[in-house]
């Protein structure tokens, strides 16, 4: 997990899918979408595939000219209730933001 020692961050999302019921589109449930080890690794993978070419490109003849996405540092003033906010939040209370 290199990544979250980076200082990445962990964004579990639950996928709804719905059942039609008839024609006239009622619902007749959800199920929530599974994930299963594969689709972590597939993550993994593609996260890992990006980084390289983005590295290798930067690096080559192409970085002159390559359009690369660089994240500027947050603004001090929006990032420090995030932190307090935060830092407040269960599982999160040693989160202090100096990685972000």
């Amino acid at each position: 997990h290199l990544r979250f020692d980076g200082g990445a961050l962990k964004l579990d999302q639950v996928k709804l899918n719905f059942r039609k019921l008839d024609s006239d589109g009622s619902l007749d449930g959800y199920a929530v979408e599974e994930h299963s080890p594969s689709h972590w690794v597939i993550e993994e993978l593609m996260l890992m595939a990006n980084k390289v070419v983005a590295t290798h490109m930067a690096q080559s003849d192409l970085g002159r000219v390559a359009v690369l996405r660089n994240h500027q540092a947050p603004d001090k003033k929006k990032w420090e209730p995030m932190i307090r906010l935060l830092s407040r939040m269960e599982g999160l209370e040693s989160f202090d933001g100096t990685d972000a």
